[in-house]
């Protein structure tokens, strides 16, 4: 499905139903995947916080790469930043991974609106895909 494209304070969002991540790029999906990982990340107050690398954050990074994309997780830099950085034939795409239910922080709205760059909002490995797929950079 496409990237909707709905604004949400800002932000493009990409929401997906149905369809397989396998048909996008061939990557496997299921099987066991190991659970989230702890990394600090410093917070305004330049306190330390825990950020949780959770199985989705993995699963977007791992089908990314598995399609040939650079990927760079700029999830431990904190202070509202967007999750990941994607490179697709000349073209960046800025992503923030989200739980199905989850909401942006206060600070990830204020960083998005004070950037001039969408940022995709993406709940799985195939929205993630789907994100740079439909921009027409299917395969790097």
């Amino acid at each position: 499905m496409a990237s909707t494209g709905r604004a949400v304070s800002g932000v493009r969002t990409a929401e997906s139903r149905g369809g397989t991540l396998g048909a996008l790029c061939g990557v496997p999906t299921g099987g066991a995947r190991p659970g989230g990982q702890i990394m600090g990340t410093a917070t305004e107050a330049g306190r330390m916080r825990n950020a949780k690398i959770d199985r989705t954050h993995a699963e977007v990074v791992q089908a990314l790469r598995a399609c040939g994309y650079g990927v760079q997780s700029l999830a431990t830099v904190g202070k509202g930043c967007p999750d990941l950085l994607v490179s697709a034939k000349g073209r960046w795409y800025v992503l923030e991974v989200k739980a199905e239910k989850g909401l942006l922080r206060a600070l990830q709205a204020v960083w998005q609106s004070n950037h001039c760059a969408p940022v995709h909002v993406v709940r799985s490995a195939e929205d993630a895909v789907k994100v740079v797929a439909e921009s027409g950079h299917a395969r790097p």
